[in-house]
């Protein structure tokens, strides 16, 4: 299953967006994939491999500022984009709060009730909180 966090930016599992992708008449165009072994999606999606595995040993920090321009820039070319993790629910939703963070200004805490509205399974893990912590101090102070 796959959820609408903002207008054209969803949140999804592999199973859910491999789903989504499929459907003969979908309107996605873009697909952040934040999973250790790249899927093949449709052809025509523009597709960004994030190759981070769940685990405390891992951080998504350095992915932030690719993610955030890989989705800007579907935006502008009017792009739907579904960021997916193997679950989608603490990869992809750390993502797309980092997205949050930087796009609307955000705070952590806000990011992250945004995406848990739009998916109330989602949770992301502490490791990968505090990785959205340093993005926004880092936000803050280079804004």
């Amino acid at each position: 299953m796959i959820h609408e966090v903002r207008p054209n930016l969803w949140i999804g599992s592999l199973q859910g967006a491999s789903e989504a992708l499929q459907k003969p008449h979908s309107s996605f165009t873009h697909a952040v994939s934040c999973i250790e072994i790249c899927p093949r999606l449709r052809q025509g999606i523009v597709q960004l491999h994030i190759p981070v595995s769940d685990n405390p040993d891992e951080s998504l920090l350095a992915h932030f500022q690719t993610v955030c321009e890989f989705i800007n820039q579907a935006h502008q070319n009017q792009g739907k984009v579904i960021v997916h993790c193997e679950q989608g629910i603490s990869r992809s939703a750390a993502l797309i709060a980092a997205h949050l963070i930087q796009h609307e200004d955000m705070n952590v805490k806000q990011a992250l009730l945004a995406v848990y509205s739009a998916k109330p399974a989602a949770k992301v893990n502490p490791w990968f909180v505090r990785d959205l912590v340093d993005w926004h101090q880092h936000h803050v102070l280079n804004s």
